[in-house]
């Protein structure tokens, strides 16, 4: 989608970003996997919304670990990248993982 590619180009400069950030889910995982549990919320309508970024811009993602949520479970966050920043990017990523 050119107009998105142009839109986030234009947000990355406006900033002077390298790269933008953001859960790569929008709810965590349930405690208890293929089971019902009540106590889980998720308002998103499109737990996977953020993810589809990267596929309609082609613009390059990478997703590491960012923690844990409620129950323990694993999350993540992603960088998105301006195009042809792919090493940038997995720098960017990296730096995120060692710091922890």
């Amino acid at each position: 989608i050119p107009g998105l590619r142009s839109q986030l180009t234009d947000i990355m400069d406006a900033g002077h970003f390298d790269a933008l950030l953001f859960p790569t889910m929008s709810c965590p995982a349930t405690v208890i996997h293929g089971k019902q549990d009540p106590s889980y919320v998720c308002h998103s309508s499109d737990e996977y919304a953020a993810s589809y970024i990267a596929s309609s811009t082609g613009f390059p993602e990478i997703t590491v670990n960012a923690g844990r949520a409620t129950g323990n479970v694993p999350v993540g966050i992603s960088f998105l990248g301006r195009a042809n920043d792919d090493a940038k990017l997995l720098s960017l990523a990296y730096s995120f993982e060692a710091s922890k």
